[in-house]
């Protein structure tokens, strides 16, 4: 409960009890602001890596605006681009394996 309100609920979960791949995320996010890294990873790893990730984007965002710098724009292949897209499904697969196999 947050602020004396529940916290939603998954309707995949709730209907099939089969967790979607941000099930726990809300709850993940929670603990990530409060600086519990550890509850966080737990609750759902994709949430905690997103949210690391984003918050670098971020400062390379700021840092790019105040400073004046100019922005980082790799050229990437058609080969590389493809890679990227895979290994990003293939995260997100292990995101969702990790929540069927270790969250109740």
């Amino acid at each position: 409960m947050v602020l004396g309100l529940p916290l939603p609920k998954c309707p995949l979960h709730e209907l099939t009890g089969i967790p979607c791949v941000s099930c726990g995320g809300t709850r993940a996010l929670g603990a990530l602001v409060r600086g519990e890294w550890l509850l966080a990873l737990r609750w759902n790893p994709g949430v905690l890596l997103s949210g690391l990730f984003l918050a670098l984007v971020w400062v390379y965002s700021m840092m790019v605006w105040v400073l004046q710098w100019h922005r980082f724009r790799p050229a990437l292949s058609p080969r590389v681009q493809h890679g990227l897209r895979v290994l990003f499904f293939l995260l997100l697969a292990a995101n969702w394996l990790y929540l069927l196999v270790l969250l109740p």
